[in-house]
């Protein structure tokens, strides 16, 4: 199918697309716009790690990881981690930001503001 197609039938971005292009380009030198179910796995994986946050360059990273050997597996689970450390630090500033507010709404309330 071609890249419209899948567009449609998948609900895939132009982004999770665009990434795909450049790595299949880079690691199987394929460069047209023929997709077949074979690539839906990647395209997939591809589009988890949009939802995560993975920027291209991280994308780029993992699926260069996708070998099934422990070292690839265990660099694989270290990029996640990361990633979830950095979404957790953000969490706990947000809810730090969350209870300034509830303390300065408390304190309205209280007419000591």
């Amino acid at each position: 199918m071609n890249k419209n197609e899948l567009q449609i039938k998948y609900q895939i971005s132009q982004q999770i697309l665009d990434d795909f292009d450049t790595w299949r380009l880079n690691h199987r030198n394929t460069r047209n716009n023929v997709y077949s179910e074979n690539d839906l796995p990647i395209i997939q994986t591809i589009t988890q790690l949009h939802i995560i946050g993975f920027n291209h360059f991280e994308i780029e990273e993992y699926l260069n990881f996708n070998q099934k050997n422990d070292q690839l597996i265990s660099k694989k689970l270290q990029l996640l981690n990361k990633k979830r450390n950095e979404r957790l630090t953000t969490i706990h500033n947000f809810e730090k930001q969350i209870a300034s507010i509830d303390y300065l709404k408390f304190q309205i309330t209280k007419g000591e503001l």
